[in-house]
């Protein structure tokens, strides 16, 4: 400890960006989570009503074609997406790549564009037994949300 100042060596730092997020990710079929995808840089992909149902249509996807998702809600803000779902099989790593390869080329072609549309992570929460279900979906609905924010929840929910 030179003059009196505590080192410490990278190896005993907390681990940062998108290695540490994947590093603790457990995927638990029958199990609800929260998560939220963000374009790259930010960029406001999700203005039109076209681009946000190319995104609701990727998430309903997985749900009935793919049959890896109970889906419960979805919100589409400009530049990040939030879902809440149960995950019927396989891994959340699958899933979202699924969903954001499919849901990239509809938008780079609805867009004109090429390129990046998401970025590399994503956040996950898992959503425990003693989590309650109607305040994630109240964060979700009362989220900062400028003109034309798109949201969507399954009607049995709230019964």
């Amino acid at each position: 400890m030179p003059n009196g100042v505590a080192t410490t060596s990278a190896a005993t730092q907390p681990a940062r960006g998108h290695r540490a997020l994947r590093r603790y990710r457990v995927s638990l079929e029958g199990h609800s989570y929260f998560v939220t995808a963000c374009t790259a840089r930010r960029e406001p992909f999700f203005g039109s009503d076209d681009a946000a149902e190319i995104v609701f249509r990727g998430l309903y996807a997985l749900e009935v074609n793919h049959d890896v998702i109970d889906l419960i809600a979805s919100v589409v803000m400009p530049d990040h997406v939030h879902a809440v779902f149960m995950l019927r099989s396989g891994t959340l790593d699958q899933l979202m790549k699924c969903f954001r390869g499919g849901t990239a080329h509809e938008l780079n072609r609805l867009l004109v564009r090429s390129g990046t549309v998401w970025q590399r992570g994503y956040f996950e929460r898992l959503l425990r037994p003693d989590d309650d279900l109607s305040n994630v979906l109240s964060y979700m609905w009362h989220n900062p949300m400028p003109p034309g924010v798109r949201f969507r929840c399954r009607r049995d929910v709230w019964v």
